[in-house]
């Protein structure tokens, strides 16, 4: 009886240990995803990378969180000039709660002075599913000649 109750018990923790492994890796139905409440929260839409050297690549992560009560797909990042790349996975479903993050890369090469580049983040959520975000930085010349 004890053996039978041993194997009962190992075999209920491994039917519970599937589906729980199974719901992490769930794949979403376009319905789900389009018709759901998810809703990205950005820690921030702007980061000053602050005085650098014309020609520096600066890279700057923006995290964020789905705070809806749904999957959330980021569907596209857009950046305003082919000095910035977006880093991202395309593929990724954030359910609620799940953290991400999407990087962002500027090359100063061809620039002087103060500079604003914006990204903008497309996601399936229903409401508001564009969001801008902004690199800046103040680009200094290697070296200045004076006559």
């Amino acid at each position: 009886m004890r053996k039978c109750q041993a194997i009962l018990l190992v075999f209920c923790c491994f039917i519970t240990a599937a589906v729980k492994e199974s719901q992490q890796g769930r794949v979403f139905t376009h319905e789900e995803v389009y018709a759901s409440k998810s809703k990205i929260s950005l820690e921030t839409f702007s980061h000053h990378f602050g005085t650098v050297k014309r020609g520096e690549k600066l890279t700057y992560r923006f995290n964020f969180t789905n705070v809806g009560k749904g999957p959330l797909l980021i569907q596209g990042v857009h950046a305003s000039c082919g000095c910035t790349v977006a880093n991202f996975d395309p593929n990724q479903v954030y359910e609620t709660l799940a953290k991400g993050s999407i990087e962002i890369v500027l090359d100063t090469t061809d620039f002087v002075g103060s500079i604003d580049k914006s990204v903008t983040v497309m996601t399936s959520e229903v409401n508001n599913n564009a969001h801008s975000l902004h690199v800046k930085a103040l680009i200094e010349e290697e070296f200045t000649v004076t006559p």
